[in-house]
């Protein structure tokens, strides 16, 4: 009788392990599965507040000759000062990284945030960005700034075909190559809250070249520690011509009524003799966009 029960305990006691046992596989499960969720949740996020800039800045990019008297194409230099509005004076846009200038009143945006409540960051390329970026933007304009993807490899190559813009949702402060980024001191060092991964540093790039930007997220393999969580959003160069594309073919649909409208009223054009002539195309290669009206 006492073997039977001593049986019974022993039997009881390993059940009770076996149901800790699987009680802790279905807590770390649980556990694992709340983070997923909430890094998802963080993706999504982003992946919104970043689309919304990107779509603010094409809109900017095909307005520009309303606003600048230039042509279109052109995007907005980066805010270095942490005010909301582009910094203008050299070298602000040339291979700098700051936030997006979103109070300028011709991006028509508002003060978004990352998942983790950070300012969203930004870098133009030099043949995109305003005041003297530049020749006339056309349809052979390539961007000069380089993208890599998660495992190192080169999507966008700053030095053929790069890329006109990056946006960056910086995340919540990492360390950065074994150092912790700090953004109490410094908030305006873009390395507090950009990341480095081996050569490619997301708090510097220059123009034309391999040193450009890496998409993350990177976590390293081995130990689960998160390497890079830039969330990037790029702007092709084929994005920003195809709204210089539109913004040119509606001035010149302008310009063709105008002269349809003087045609049919019998109204002569300011400069005889453009009367028997269709309007030029125009190249925006002159100081003002008025000029249309002219032809």
């Amino acid at each position: 009788m006492t073997a039977r029960r001593s049986h019974d305990g022993y039997a009881l006691l390993l059940m009770l392990l076996v149901l800790m046992g699987i009680g802790g596989i279905v807590a770390a499960s649980f556990t694992e599965g709340a983070r997923q969720e909430t890094e998802r949740e963080r993706y999504l996020h982003n992946k919104r507040v970043l689309g919304e800039a990107k779509q603010a800045l094409l809109q900017y990019a095909y307005n520009y000759p309303q606003f600048f008297n230039e042509g279109p194409g052109r995007l907005p230099c980066p805010d270095i000062d942490d005010n909301g509005t582009e910094n203008l004076t050299s070298p602000a846009c040339d291979d700098n990284v700051g936030r997006l200038p979103w109070a300028e009143p011709e991006l028509n945006f508002y003060d978004a945030r990352d998942a983790s409540n950070e300012r969203l960051w930004y870098a133009v390329s030099d043949s995109f960005y305003k005041l003297g970026g530049g020749p006339v933007i056309n349809s052979g304009t390539t961007g000069r700034i380089t993208v890599e993807d998660r495992s190192g490899g080169i999507i966008y190559d700053g030095a053929t075909s790069g890329v006109a813009a990056v946006i960056i949702a910086p995340g919540p402060a990492i360390d950065r190559g074994g150092v912790p980024q700090n953004r109490t001191v410094g908030p305006n060092n873009p390395v507090n809250y950009l990341d480095l991964f081996g050569a490619v540093d997301n708090a510097d790039f220059v123009n034309g070249t391999a040193n450009g930007f890496i998409m993350g997220p990177i976590e390293d393999m081995a130990t689960g520690t998160v390497l890079v969580n830039d969330q990037i959003a790029v702007i092709t160069t084929d994005e920003v011509i195809a709204m210089a594309e539109k913004a040119t073919l509606q001035a010149y649909r302008e310009a063709l009524q105008a002269y349809s409208d003087r045609i049919s009223a019998d109204v002569a054009p300011p400069t005889a003799p453009w009367d028997t002539y269709y309007p030029w195309l125009y190249n925006y290669n002159v100081a003002t966009v008025a000029e249309l009206d002219d032809f």
